[in-house]
């Protein structure tokens, strides 16, 4: 991690920690709350790419995490992606069986 991605986590942790402080202030706003919420998802996935970006080996290990997942979803990819042909031709069949003839 670089000096300027240090200095915007810390940035983005210091922000988090006065929005905490003055929680009570801005809680009644529903349009800033939501925005606090937004912020507050985003803070957990730059620490996990931080924690990425520091070890020496992160990248590698998520790329490999992620080519297994990918290897993992292709046998569902492969059921769904035949299955409205599939539909399509028992509607078909079964249309075609119901004229009268």
């Amino acid at each position: 991690m670089n000096a300027s991605q240090n200095n915007k986590l810390r940035a983005y942790l210091a922000v988090s920690a006065v929005l905490e402080k003055y929680k009570t202030v801005w809680q009644a706003l529903v349009g800033f709350n939501k925005a606090v919420v937004e912020f507050d998802a985003l803070l957990p996935e730059i620490t996990d790419l931080v924690r990425i970006q520091s070890s020496r080996s992160g990248a590698t290990t998520e790329k490999g995490a992620a080519l297994e997942a990918l290897g993992n979803s292709a046998p569902l990819v492969a059921a769904t992606s035949w299955w409205p042909r599939t539909e399509s031709l028992i509607r078909w069949k079964i249309t075609a069986s119901c004229r009268p003839s």
